[in-house]
């Protein structure tokens, strides 16, 4: 996986799948529901960068999973350093965080939102939004 560009399309894709992945697993119907959001976060992302998006979700979903297993520890209830340090590098625009937030939210509960899952998306929103 190359770097990831920072308030990239990727970068959303990549922050969804580390909400989903908090309870181990990156199931069918996370994946069904990020890929059934994504034509939607494609045109957001193009009505507020003026970029196209031809990134296929369902592709690159394992491969984003590997790397979430490669670059962090075991995901634990607490953000580590390295997680927030990671991600506030990677999502900076106040629009994506708000978009990231909900696409995560609505692809983690596909399955049932697993308690650390929530956690994570607690954290972010309280570091994102100040909420």
């Amino acid at each position: 996986m190359n770097k990831i560009q920072e308030n990239s399309y990727e970068a959303l894709t990549l922050f969804v799948i580390y909400i989903c992945f908090q309870d181990g697993e990156l199931s069918n119907e996370e994946v069904e529901e990020l890929s059934s959001q994504s034509p939607i976060l494609k045109n957001f992302y193009f009505q507020s960068y003026g970029e196209l998006c031809d990134l296929d979700v369902g592709k690159v979903a394992i491969e984003m999973r590997q790397f979430l297993k490669n670059n962090f520890d075991q995901f634990q209830s607490k953000v580590s350093e390295k997680e927030l340090d990671f991600f506030n590098g990677i999502i900076s625009d106040p629009k994506l965080k708000n978009i990231a937030l909900l696409a995560a939210k609505l692809s983690a509960s596909k399955d049932g939102l697993h308690e650390i899952e929530q956690e994570k998306l607690d954290f972010w929103l309280n570091e994102w939004l100040g909420e």
